[in-house]
């Protein structure tokens, strides 16, 4: 059974570190994991091979929610998520950083992930994993990779006023059935939903016309009240990232108090 889910509100910053090594594969278990790549990468051929952080510690300090992680790809992490586990597998729990974008007139913003992504036909928010990309010493940009995400997904920049007015990180969620690791952002925007819908459909056809095929096929705005939130999951038509219904509720019960 899947862990229940911990959604804890930040109210301290969050780091992330380095380690400098990657994860150790046993011969066995290197060999479990080329095998599964093999028949993924077959019948999805838009898969990606790159750089994962395996995440080896996540603690609360006085200071700041500290984790640790060491790099591996995304063959493993893959294997991890999918098959059950032989005693010698190391884990890769990742960690990503989701959006909760809000807009100005009051929606919180879903997507619904392309056909082409491991995600396929689910919702949830703007957001992905984090890469060597990220990496700036020994130090794990999990902000820019939020805004990066975000941008990628939905056309919204975090450094336009016009787009976003403020972003912060507010929440840490732990738990599911990978035991991931989620830093939330809040993006409170400047736009409202019709308008963020707008701007979305213009980055989609940007997209389009490069070749890139785009992460999110459609968006979906829902109420940010708890009656609303409640609503849209009881009546929700399609599957969502399973650490959405819980945000989702946390951030309804944080936000009315």
């Amino acid at each position: 059974m899947p862990s229940p889910f911990t959604v804890t509100p930040a109210a301290k910053p969050i780091r992330m570190t380095y380690l400098g090594e990657a994860v150790d594969l046993s011969p066995d278990a290197r060999a479990r994991v080329e095998a599964h790549w093999a028949k993924a990468a077959a019948a999805n051929p838009h898969l990606t091979r790159g750089d994962v952080f395996a995440v080896t510690s996540c603690v609360e300090t006085a200071q700041a929610f500290e984790i640790t992680a060491m790099l591996s790809d995304f063959a493993h992490y893959l294997y991890y998520r999918r098959e059950p586990q032989q005693s010698d597998d190391p884990p890769c729990r990742v960690a990503f950083s989701p959006v909760l974008a809000e807009t100005a007139d009051g929606f919180l913003i879903l997507g619904e992930m392309a056909a082409h992504t491991v995600s396929a036909g689910k919702l949830q928010c703007p957001g992905g994993g984090l890469t060597r990309d990220n990496l700036a010493g020994d130090r794990i940009d999990i902000a820019g990779n939020a805004a990066k995400e975000l941008l990628e997904e939905t056309g919204l920049r975090h450094d336009n006023p016009a787009h976003v007015a403020a972003c912060r990180f507010a929440y840490l969620i732990t738990g599911g059935s990978h035991k991931s690791i989620a830093a939330v952002y809040h993006a409170a925007l400047s736009v409202t939903a019709q308008e963020a819908q707008a701007i979305f459909t213009r980055h989609n056809a940007s997209l389009d016309q490069s070749g890139e095929p785009p992460e999110f096929v459609r968006l979906v705005m829902v109420p940010n009240t708890p009656g609303g939130i409640e609503e849209f999951l009881a009546r929700a038509l399609l599957p969502m990232n399973e650490y959405v219904p819980p945000l989702l509720r946390a951030h309804a019960a944080y936000v009315s108090r």
